[in-house]
């Protein structure tokens, strides 16, 4: 695997870890609220609801389309 390969693994290997510890460590220990309560608490807001759903579908499809522009590139 080169670096790029691990940097990959390593940035979804922290980002779950991040939250794993915080929802089901730190939050209940110190009784703050979870991500996911405060997620679903977002979405379901009247203005920031379709705002977060809207940047949730905007990050994977721009990576997606950088993606196929790099794929392109290459031929």
């Amino acid at each position: 695997m080169t670096a790029p390969d691990w940097a990959w693994v390593g940035l979804a290997v922290f980002i779950n870890a991040w939250w794993l510890t915080y929802d089901f460590v730190l939050a209940p220990r110190f009784g703050w609220p979870t991500m996911t309560g405060q997620m679903r608490h977002y979405l379901h807001e009247t203005v920031l609801g379709p705002l977060l759903f809207g940047l949730l579908v905007l990050v994977p499809a721009a990576f997606m389309y950088h993606l196929f522009q790099a794929f392109s590139r290459q031929r």
